[in-house]
C-alpha cells in the first residue's frame, strides 16, 4: 500500500495450506516478524487424497491485467475445483475483494493442482506476460518424429539404473501403448478447455501462449482401460517449476529419450522457454518429488519482490 513519501509499504501474509497434518506448513508461523504475518484458513488432512485440492500448488496468480472493463492491478488468483468441490481457501480469498479468484477445472488430474499444467511467464509484450501451458500433443509429436527418424528403440526415459524405475519402455513401446495415448488425449482435451477459459477471461491470444511439451499417465484413481481416468505427469512436468527472474527458469530435469547424445525432450523444453527469452536451469527432482506426483514448484515456496507501486502501474 502507499506509504510515507509515496514509497510502497509492504505487509506479507503467508498462507498455510488447509492441511493440519502437513507439518511443513507450520513454517509460515515461524517466519512471522516485522512486515510478515501468517494465517491458517481451515482444517484438512494432507493424507486424505480428497484434501489434496487444498495444497497450495492449487493456488497461483495471473499477473496484473485489464480486460473487458475489469482491472486486476495486483493480479488475479487462479485455483482449481474437483467437480463442484472448491478448495478451502477460495471463500477466504474472495472475501478480500481484491482479486476475484478464477476457478479452473483440475478434477481430471490425479492430484488436481493448477501448477500441473499452467503457469505465467514474464515476456516483452504490451501485456508483460504470456501463458505457459503443458502440451501433450507436442510431446507425442516429438516421440513420433524420433520414431520416424529410426530411434524407436531408444528408451523413453533416460534415468539412471539407481533410480529403480524397473523395466523402461522404448519409444516404440510407449507409442503403441493405447492406454497411454488415451490418457494424453484426455489430458490434451482438458487442458484446451482450461486454456479457453483463461483466454476468455484475460483476452490472451494464441500468440501469447507458450506450449511446453509434457506427457501424462493414469494415476491416483481410475482403472486401466478407462477412457477418461485421472492423470499425473509421465515425464517430470516442466511447467511445474519456478520463475526465478525474467530471464531464468528452474524446471525439473526431464530425463527424456536420448538421441545423438542429447535429451530430446529437454532440448524441446529449452527451446520453448527461449521463445520468451528465458534460460532453463534443470533440477533433478525425480526421486524427491516426481515419483510422488510432485515437481519443483510443489516443493518450493517463493517470496517475491513486492516493492512495485501496483496501484499506479500501467500493467
Amino acid at each position: 500500500m502507499p506509504g510515507p513519501g509515496g514509497k510502497p509499504r509492504v505487509l506479507r501474509m503467508m498462507i498455510r495450506s488447509a492441511q493440519m497434518d502437513r507439518d511443513a506448513g507450520k513454517q509460515v508461523f515461524e517466519m512471522r516478524g516485522p512486515g510478515v504475518g501468517a494465517v491458517q484458513i481451515n482444517k484438512g488432512s494432507f493424507n486424505d487424497q480428497a484434501d489434496q485440492i487444498n495444497s497450495t500448488g492449487n493456488l497461483e496468480t495471473i499477473p496484473p491485467y485489464t480486460y473487458n472493463g475489469r482491472s486486476y492491478p495486483a493480479g488475479r488468483i487462479i485455483t482449481g475445483r474437483h467437480g463442484t468441490r472448491l478448495p478451502a481457501h477460495t471463500a477466504f480469498l474472495r472475501a478480500q475483494q481484491a482479486q476475484d479468484p478464477l476457478v479452473l477445472d483440475t478434477g481430471w488430474l490425479g492430484v488436481g493442482h493448477v501448477d500441473e499444467f499452467v503457469q505465467f511467464l514474464p515476456a516483452d509484450t504490451p501485456r508483460g506476460w504470456k501463458i505457459g501451458i503443458a502440451d501433450p500433443e507436442g510431446a507425442l509429436a516429438l516421440l513420433r518424429k524420433a520414431q520416424r527418424d529410426g530411434h524407436g528403440h531408444a528408451k523413453v526415459f533416460s534415468i539412471p539404473r539407481s533410480y529403480g524405475q524397473g523395466r523402461i519402455p522404448t519409444i516404440d513401446q510407449a507409442l503403441s501403448d493405447r492406454q497411454l495415448l488415451k490418457d494424453n488425449a484426455f489430458a490434451a482435451r482438458k487442458i484446451k478447455e482450461n486454456l479457453a477459459l483463461l483466454k476468455r477471461e484475460t483476452g490472451v491470444m494464441d500468440g501469447e501462449v507458450v506450449k511446453i511439451p509434457a506427457m501424462f499417465e493414469g494415476g491416483f484413481g481410475g482403472s486401466p482401460g478407462t477412457q477418461d481416468r485421472p492423470v499425473v505427469a509421465y515425464y517430470p512436468g516442466a511447467v511445474n517449476g519456478v520463475v526465478l527472474s525474467p530471464t531464468t527458469y528452474a524446471a525439473p530435469r526431464q530425463w527424456g529419450p536420448v538421441v545423438g547424445g542429447k535429451d530430446i525432450l529437454a532440448e524441446a523444453v529449452t527451446r520453448a522457454y527461449a521463445k520468451v527469452g528465458m534460460r532453463v536451469r534443470y533440477l533433478d527432482d525425480w526421486r524427491t518429488h516426481h515419483v510422488s506426483a510432485g515437481e519443483v514448484h510443489c516443493g518450493t515456496n517463493t517470496i517475491r519482490a513486492a516493492g512495485t507501486a501496483w496501484w499506479s502501474s500501467p500493467k
